[in-house]
């Protein structure tokens, strides 16, 4: 009964609702330009911050890798609505994209000496995972609709915290909860402020956070390292459905389309891992 509390509660109901809560009071407290930019990435950083914290509360000042994660979350929502203000140039934006992927691959591959591959280039192929990703989900994010985008994060996030959960760590699984729940105030939010600047806020948060949470199952496990990489790049299957025919379907069926489209992967990735 205390576990299903504690799955409920602080991995679900409560970063989603504060996630939704601080969305929402950007969107109403700050300029317009300003609001977009940071509402939904500072959403979801406050929402799996408090929701590591009420599953982890030991572990709030990190001491192994994984424990990086809801700071890593925090600074990525501040960075990642820096880099979208128009003035910056785009080299700019890549350049602190690729900063930020440094420093969160630096410190979520653990320093096991029997890491194989090397730590080295773990850090390095990490890095270019986070940046590659990032800049994907960011020109995806200018063409599709906000609420679709937003709801394959938050998809995505959730098979990943089922993934986790089955076959690697409990823990782990109930943290990629609180991520999935976060990313999903900016969803709810989505319905009645579509603009694409939310949620394209939102995608450095994805990679470092969800990336991260994978990160920590792939180097556990023992399954094949492509069923992270499936779910994590699920979001992408959406460039798909920007361009005919599967673009052409508009309402209910285009919905359709493009969930079956981002489940592909997902779905791939478990009869993979069975």
């Amino acid at each position: 009964m205390r576990f299903e509390l504690e799955t409920i509660g602080c991995g679900l109901l409560l970063p989603a609702a504060l996630s939704v809560v601080v969305t929402w009071a950007f969107l109403r407290a700050l300029p317009r330009d300003v609001a977009l930019r940071f509402a939904g990435a500072v959403g979801c950083a406050v929402g799996f911050f408090v929701g590591y914290a009420l599953l982890e509360p030991r572990h709030l000042r990190p001491a192994t890798y994984w424990q990086w994660l809801p700071w890593l979350g925090i600074v990525a929502a501040v960075a990642a609505p820096i880099g979208l203000v128009s003035r910056v140039p785009s080299v700019c934006r890549w350049t602190l994209w690729l900063v930020i992927s440094v420093v969160s691959a630096w410190l979520l591959v653990p320093t096991w000496v029997d890491l194989k591959p090397s730590r080295d280039v773990y850090v390095a192929l990490v890095t270019a995972c986070v940046f590659l990703l990032t800049a994907q989900l960011d020109m995806l994010g200018r063409r599709t609709s906000g609420t679709m985008f937003s709801l394959s994060l938050c998809v995505s996030a959730s098979c990943g915290a089922v993934l986790l959960a089955a076959f690697v760590s409990v823990r782990f699984g109930l943290l990629t909860v609180a991520a999935a729940a976060a990313l999903s105030g900016c969803w709810v939010i989505s319905f009645r402020d579509s603009s694409r600047e939310l949620v394209r806020g939102v995608t450095l948060f994805y990679s470092v956070v969800v990336g991260g949470l994978l990160l920590t199952g792939q180097v556990a496990a023992v399954l094949p390292s492509v069923c992270f990489a499936l779910i994590l790049a699920a979001p992408l299957m959406l460039w798909l459905c920007e361009f005919p025919p599967l673009s052409r379907p508009q309402g209910k069926w285009g919905v359709l389309i493009r969930l079956v489209a981002i489940s592909l992967p997902l779905a791939t990735a478990f009869l993979l891992a069975v």
